[in-house]
């Protein structure tokens, strides 16, 4: 079953390029690798694509990735930043880009989507949107979206919360000391 976002995405830029009569089609087919060239200029500026384990990717409604494997795939992205070039290029252009490992090189590198509060290897909150330092995008759920989180804390902050929640459980029966410290571990 084919992914329905990709069917989306396809039917939305045939829509806005129904103008098929104005396409410059004289390009020559031998020019393909400079038109490729000058579309991944384009679309790195763009900053949509990432590339995840060597493929070429975009972000589904922030929420996936999905790799753009085929040239059919990737014709959505050459119609909006090369809308003038022959329809009977897109697909030569788009399989020139994804056969060369070297020209998908410059994009980004993404890792995964988080969902929830992400932080950095120096306990900073990932920002939303894609971070460059952790490879991450990140895109708050609907659970966490309105949140307002101390980014500022410092490390009596982090003492002083731990504190009050080990106060909460001061009186409760755990099984041993090992018990207790599991339930609320500072480190």
């Amino acid at each position: 079953m084919p992914d329905e976002n990709v069917d989306v995405l396809d039917q939305n830029a045939a829509d806005e390029n129904d103008v098929a009569a104005e396409r410059n089609d004289d390009e020559p087919i031998g020019l393909i690798p400079a038109i490729a060239d000058r579309c991944l200029t384009k679309l790195r500026e763009g900053g949509q694509l990432f590339t995840n384990d060597g493929n070429l990717v975009d972000i589904v409604n922030g929420e996936k990735l999905r790799v753009l494997a085929s040239p059919s795939a990737l014709k959505f992205y050459l119609r909006r930043v090369e809308p003038g070039l022959s329809e009977k290029h897109y697909v030569p252009v788009a399989a020139d880009i994804l056969s060369n490992p070297e020209k998908t090189a410059g994009f980004r590198e993404i890792e995964r989507i988080a969902n929830q509060p992400t932080f950095r290897p120096d306990f900073t909150m990932v920002p939303e949107g894609y971070d460059p330092l952790t490879r991450l995008y990140y895109k708050p759920s609907e659970e966490v979206k309105f949140h307002a989180f101390n980014v500022h804390a410092t490390k009596r902050d982090a003492e002083d919360a731990l504190a009050k929640l080990q106060y909460l459980f001061a009186d409760f029966p755990f099984f041993d000391e090992a018990s207790r410290t599991n339930t609320i571990d500072p480190r």
